[in-house]
């Protein structure tokens, strides 16, 4: 049976000369749609990354930044209980200065963590972006 098909189209005379052509072309450019949408996909999924690279950023600095804010309030507030209290000066005075060494050195970590964060973030949209601009050369290479 196979045979008798095989001997039946090799005998088939085409009506156009592009009508085998025609119909080849036809699949791949539906494949090469497929795989340009695909692209374009992959890339607003990779835009997404960076937006919510971003926002997760930018929340992290956020919570460190009220964080040390609080810290420096409560380290005022303790102050001032201080100098207002039965202490004496020399004593309050040690007592803030103690305060204020650990906020210092609080504030000067959280610094260095924002900073390691900054730099992360900024090394991940890089790559990100470097992934977003293979994959519109690869799609722009297509044929249309």
């Amino acid at each position: 049976m196979k045979k008798f098909a095989a001997e039946k189209k090799e005998k088939a005379v085409p009506t156009s000369l592009f009508e085998n052509t025609t119909s080849y072309k036809q699949q791949p450019k539906d494949n090469i749609e497929a795989k340009r949408n695909a692209l374009y996909q992959e890339i607003m999924r990779q835009e997404s990354d960076i937006d919510e690279l971003k926002g997760m950023t930018n929340k992290l600095t956020q919570n460190n930044e009220n964080f040390i804010s609080d810290i420096r309030r409560n380290i005022d507030n303790a102050r001032s209980i201080f100098e207002n209290s039965q202490l004496n000066s020399r004593q309050a005075q040690g007592e803030n200065e103690i305060y204020q060494s650990v906020y210092a050195n609080l504030k000067s970590r959280f610094e260095i963590q924002n900073e390691k964060i900054r730099q992360s973030s900024n090394r991940t949209r890089r790559d990100i972006e470097d992934k977003i601009d293979n994959l519109s050369r690869e799609r722009n290479n297509l044929p249309w």
